[in-house]
């Protein structure tokens, strides 16, 4: 404790300030006429000081009246006449707080206050004829007067009533000894009863079934015991009450109370004896009162005027007739101050112009220790807030106190940070605001508030941040993303111009050209994703030009990816240094103090700075310019209490206050003192780490720089399920560039947490991919095993897509179970994309599982095949899981087969083959195994069949994978005959028949029986292909001969190759043998026989004799045969053939016999055919016969056989007039006279 002497706060009388107040009151209390005095001036005037010297003159002898003097004079001569004087006596009432009584109105409470101060003023007994009146303390000898009185009234009744004692009953004669005895005796009892009763009083006395009962004191007021406080006031005869404080309860109606109640006591009858001496009331008020006086008059009358005011008045002429005149407001309320006599008002000493020198010299005062400086700009805050010298006066003590326990101790007991500056603007806040410092504890202050506000503020800041780095992080990604997929878009792109042998020239998007060397960069597809569409020149080997226009429609198809334009948006250069810029932000809000945060107006809560935070919360004017100028910190509640422990700091300390006690998360408290959070750890609750308000991103930190079983508890608590907070604060730390996120994922692995990985994967929860595979990788790092964990469709996708940047996949891992991680990886992929990715160890469990998508560049990395190798079967069976991955997915192998650039077929080998037909013959379907098969290069065609199941036989046939020689031949049509399958080996695209390979070695007995087996094949081989075979076996040096006995006839054109071929020998009997097969045999035949015509009959024609006249496609000589014997196939045939045989004949100039004219005549439909053969042979033909021919033709025709002298008329033909002329001069006909018609003959019979 220092020496300094703390100043008291009672009133000081000061000569020089208050001395003129205090004469003036004299004498206005000298004056009769002034019965309601006012001492008027605002709190802080001296009121209190002036009045403590006002009644110690009036209750001490003073001189005459110093009215007429001046009070200068006043002052001198006061104290030399106030012995010849008499004293006043005064009383002094003040009111300081109000009874409970809510029920009643505010003026009744006070009244009360005024009646029991009042009757508590009079001694016990002064006052006896009231209500009020006071029983004086019962004195011994008072409770024996009261008691005598009883006795003698009471002994004096049993006297009168003759109830007397025994004369003897004393054992005596004497009469007046019992009566004596009986006297004392009720004496005594009723002294004992009265002193016992005391003071009480008696509400009600039973006996019996009677009673008796007294009406009980009750409260009064002004106006129901008006009477006893007159009775009060004449029974102590005051001359001077003063009232004190009545203004603080702002009711101006208890003044009128007052004012009346003087009145009446002034003219009551007891005080009209004393006219020089009336009864004063002297008020001791604030200016502002008279104001309040008038307000609550000017609010009746205006509440008069507003239900006078009519409906439809004008509402802005309505408000200007109640707008009152300023000046005639203060006249209204200076009549209503009518009621004192005399006002003296007080000049105040203390104003904001002085109020900092006055701060200065009461702190000068005090005597502070050498080092003690407070500056002077925290006392022109204070001071433009304080006109009150008490309040000044107690700041000063407060802070001489405060910094006793606070400020001036040991360095070790100091709080950090604490200065003289802070502490007393601390004692300042508590001075004008005492109920909220007085919170502080609970932590209920609006400093509090305002402190919870700026974590609220800067969590929410941060958050901003974060979401705005996440963003960031994101475009960072997408911008590799853009350059990895501009890479795939290119070789696309290549492997398109090498498919279509064109070549990229130029494109352009809008009129903007693209740098067609660049298409593997992300400048190049850019514009193309934004746009949708671009216009590529392409040139092809063969030298021209072609320009393509692809839409948006068109890239979908050829480079989906490219047409997504969000996929395209550019990452603006400013957004790779923001991102710095943000965690130094971050860094600097963490510790942001009030001042900084005033000051800094980009951060907002609720749409609010924390400048406009700080003014909606601070109670003051003040309170917000001791925050803003930074002389009250965040450390607020630190400096207002005692530190104890040399190893805490302040900011240890708040972190307890506001998070520790309270169990309440502060994220981003800063600890700023060494060694904080070990001391916070040192100090906290046992069960600290697993409650809410641990979760500190330098608490986590800490945590995970020392050893982990420190942080056992903390784990358990971020892995409880449901845990809002835990994962809200996961979601922070995991984030922040600053944090040790990669050892608590490893640690939350190892406990493990099942839901880590889900987690973490959950949408919004970590920022960008850098992160998610930091974090990923320390999780599965740890893991202890796969099944403890719990994957959902968010994390199995986070790991799909990451996995080839995770280390723990793609690197070699050293006491990491490599099962554990292949696990992982394959319940978030169930086939790898890329081997080439993943470790060697992780790779070879991945082959061995097969659980790598079938592309190339897998094959060949689970093959350990160079990347110019091909992918087929002969490689990949090297490695027997390999293959067996390729045959369960054979579809998928063969079109990777077909895509390759470096495979050009399936299998190379007849080897190797003949191992997978055999193999996998039950495996794949029919059309797997032909997709195989045909797949498969040249070289692998089987050179002997029978290395391959017999049911595999078709297939390997069928797909050409046979070498077509005589061994594989034999084999086949031996055991399966000739079908469809050796048809397609023996021929190929264009129909034409292969060679069979080494025919030359085969026997005459082996090839005889295959000759007939292919002449035979009509179903599955045309005519052509089965001579073409057979006239290879015929031909070979060990062809036997041909045995037609052993050829089927067949409905085709087998007869006619085997003619043309020169096979079989044209005679009358190999027709004879075919005829069977009916005219589709026959018929062709006859078109390439050269002998038909010696051996051909009706029944070989099969009633197709038209056929053959008709068609050009038979030789002339046969169709010459047929048309000579004409009448011996008319019998089979039909009137079309005798029709196309009289044709045929003109054509071929072949002249008919007359029967066979006289067959044709009738059937004929071109006159000329007939006539034409009359013309050839009118020579040979009787006219007779002529005319019978003639007239048996239809049309005009018939007029030849007319009778004699018959005139017709007919139709010229080109022969028919050689013919007129020859039955003319045979006297047959004679032409009618006259011009014949033109095209016509006019005949008439001879």
């Amino acid at each position: 404790m220092t020496d300094i002497e703390l100043r008291s706060l009672a009133p000081e009388y000061n000569e020089d300030h208050h001395q003129t107040y205090v004469s003036r009151l004299n004498a206005a209390v000298s004056d009769p006429r002034n019965k309601n005095i006012a001492l008027t001036g605002r709190y802080g005037a001296g009121k209190s000081s002036i009045l403590d010297e006002f009644i110690q003159g009036q209750e001490t002898p003073e001189s005459e009246d110093p009215g007429n003097e001046s009070s200068e004079e006043v002052a001198k001569t006061t104290k030399k006449k106030r012995k010849k004087a008499s004293s006043k006596k005064v009383l002094r009432i003040s009111i300081n707080t109000l009874g409970p009584d809510k029920g009643e109105d505010l003026t009744n409470r006070i009244q009360k206050e005024l009646v029991k101060q009042l009757v508590y003023r009079a001694k016990p007994g002064e006052v006896r004829s009231s209500e009020f009146a006071r029983t004086p303390r019962l004195r011994w000898w008072r409770a024996g007067l009261d008691a005598l009185a009883v006795a003698v009234v009471l002994v004096g009744l049993l006297w009168l009533f003759g109830l007397r004692p025994i004369k003897d009953s004393l054992g005596t004669d004497n009469y007046w000894l019992p009566m004596a005895t009986l006297f004392f005796l009720v004496l005594g009892m009723l002294w004992a009863a009265r002193w016992y009763i005391g003071n009480r009083v008696v509400a009600q006395v039973s006996a019996g079934g009677a009673s008796i009962a007294l009406e009980g004191k009750s409260d009064s007021f002004f106006d129901k015991y008006l009477d006893e406080l007159i009775t009060f006031f004449e029974a102590t005869e005051p001359d001077i009450v003063v009232f004190e404080d009545l203004d603080r309860f702002d009711d101006p109606r208890i003044f009128d109370s007052l004012r009346e109640l003087n009145t009446l006591v002034n003219s009551s009858a007891h005080w009209k004896g004393r006219p020089d001496r009336p009864l004063r009331f002297v008020y001791a008020i604030k200016d502002s009162l008279f104001e309040k006086l008038g307000d609550e008059q000017q609010e009746k009358d205006e509440a008069e005027n507003r239900q006078n005011e009519d409906s439809t008045t004008d509402t802005s002429k309505s408000a200007a007739d109640k707008k009152k005149d300023t000046a005639a407001e203060a006249v209204e309320r200076a009549n209503r101050t009518k009621f004192f006599e005399i006002v003296v008002p007080v000049v105040p000493f203390l104003s904001h112009s002085n109020a900092r020198d006055h701060f200065l010299n009461e702190l000068g005062k005090l005597k502070l220790p050498k080092g003690t400086n407070v500056e002077h700009g925290l006392i022109d805050i204070v001071a433009r807030h304080t006109t009150d010298m008490r309040l000044m006066i107690n700041i000063g003590n407060e802070f001489v106190v405060y910094a006793e326990r606070l400020l001036w101790v040991e360095v070790d007991k100091l709080a950090p940070g604490l200065t003289a500056d802070r502490l007393f603007a601390l004692v300042v806040y508590k001075n004008f605001h005492l109920a909220d410092f007085e919170a502080l504890p609970h932590r209920g202050s609006a400093l509090d508030t305002l402190d919870k506000s700026r974590r609220d503020l800067v969590d929410e800041s941060i958050m901003i941040l974060r979401n705005e780095r996440a963003d960031l992080v994101r475009g960072v990604t997408k911008l590799q993303k853009q350059r990895d997929l501009s890479v795939h878009l290119s070789q696309r792109l290549e492997a398109l111009q090498r498919v279509s042998r064109m070549t990229l020239k130029s494109a352009k998007v809008g009129n903007n050209e693209l740098d067609v060397a660049a298409t593997s960069e992300p400048t190049f597809w850019q514009p193309i994703g934004r746009s949708g569409s671009v216009d590529m020149s392409f040139q092809h080997h063969s030298g021209h030009n072609e320009v393509v226009r692809l839409d948006r429609n068109n890239l979908a198809l050829l480079f989906p990816e490219a047409s997504d334009s969000a996929s395209w948006l550019e990452l603006p250069p400013s957004d790779v240094s923001r991102l710095g810029e943000i965690d130094v932000e971050i860094a600097t809000l963490r510790g942001a103090d009030f001042k900084s945060l005033v000051d800094d107006e980009r951060y907002e809560y609720k749409d609010q700075t924390f400048r406009a935070i700080a003014e909606q919360t601070l109670p003051s004017k003040l309170a917000i310019d001791l925050v803003r100028q930074g002389y009250i910190d965040r450390f607020y509640a630190e400096y207002a209490t005692v530190f104890y422990g040399e190893f805490l700091g302040v900011d240890v300390a708040k972190f307890f206050r506001n998070s520790v006690w309270p169990n309440e998360i502060d994220t981003q408290f800063e600890f700023t003192t060494p060694g904080a959070v070990g001391n916070v750890l040192a100090q906290a609750p046992a069960d600290f780490l697993g409650t809410r308000s641990a979760l500190n991103i330098d608490i986590v930190n800490h945590l995970m720089t020392i050893d982990a079983s420190t942080s056992i508890h903390l784990i358990d608590f971020l892995a409880r399920p449901h845990n809002a907070d835990g994962h809200q604060f996961l979601s922070t730390y995991l984030n922040m560039p600053t944090s040790h996120s990669g050892d608590l994922v490893s640690r939350l692995a190892a406990k493990p947490w099942s839901g880590l990985f889900s987690f973490i994967a959950s949408e919004g929860t970590i920022d960008g991919d850098e992160t998610n595979v930091s974090l990923l990788n320390a999780a599965l790092r740890s893991a202890p095993s796969f099944e403890t964990f719990e994957l959902d469709d968010n994390a199995r996708a986070l790991i799909a897509r990451l996995h080839a940047k995770i280390p723990a996949f793609c690197e070699t891992q050293r006491g990491v179970p490599m099962k554990t991680l292949f696990a992982f990886l394959t319940a978030a992929l169930p086939s790898v994309p890329n081997l080439r990715a993943l470790s060697p160890e992780l790779q070879n469990l991945v082959v061995d599982a097969k659980r790598y998508t079938l592309d190339a560049s897998n094959l060949r990395a689970a093959a350990t095949l160079p990347d110019e190798a091909p992918i087929s079967a002969d490689n990949l069976m090297a490695k027997t899981v390999v293959w067996q991955h390729c045959a369960e997915n054979v579809e998928g192998y063969l079109s990777l087969v077909e895509s390759d650039e470096q495979t050009t077929s399936s299998c190379a080998s007849p080897e190797v083959l003949a191992q997978v037909v055999n193999a996998q013959l039950e495996e794949w379907s029919a059309d797997q195994m032909d997709a195989f098969l045909d797949a498969s290069a040249e070289s692998a065609a089987l050179p002997d069949i029978t290395v391959v199941e017999q049911t595999a036989w078709a297939t390997v046939v069928e797909r050409l994978c046979v070498v077509p020689n005589f061994t594989n031949l034999e084999a086949y049509v031996t055991k399966i005959g000739v079908d469809d399958a050796l048809a397609a080996l023996l021929t190929d695209d264009d129909g034409a028949v292969v060679d069979i390979i080494n025919v030359e070695d085969a026997t005459e007995d082996q090839i005889e029986p295959l000759v007939a087996l292919l002449l035979n094949a009509q179903t599955v081989l045309q005519p052509r292909q089965r001579v073409q075979l057979a006239k290879q076996m015929l031909e070979a040096p060990n062809g036997p001969s041909f045995d037609l006995s052993e050829v089927e006839s067949s409905p085709d054109e087998l007869l006619a190759e085997l003619l043309r071929a020169h096979v079989i020998e044209d005679t009358e009997v190999t027709f004879a043998h075919f005829s069977g097969a009916g005219w589709a045999s026959i018929g062709p035949a006859l078109r390439v026989s050269t002998n038909a015509k010696s051996f051909i009959t009706p029944a070989l024609v099969q009633s197709h004799a038209e056929e053959v006249v008709r068609g050009n496609t038979f030789p002339e000589a046969t169709r010459r045969a047929l048309l000579e014997r004409l009448v011996e196939f008319a019998p089979t045939e039909d009137q079309s053939f005798l029709v196309a045989a009289a044709s045929a004949a003109r054509t071929l100039r072949v002249l008919l016999p007359t029967d066979a004219l006289l067959l044709i005549a009738p059937a004929v439909r071109d006159h000329e055919d007939v006539v034409w053969q009359l013309k050839e042979q009118s020579d040979s033909i009787r006219a007779g016969t002529a005319m019978q021919i003639l007239g048996s033709m239809s049309g005009d025709f018939i007029g030849f056989a007319g009778t004699a002298s018959q005139k017709f008329e007919v139709s010229d033909t080109p022969s028919l007039e050689a013919v007129l002329n020859y039955l003319k001069r045979s006297d047959m006909i004679v032409p009618q006279p006259g011009r014949q018609p033109r095209g016509r003959w006019k005949l008439r019979i001879a």
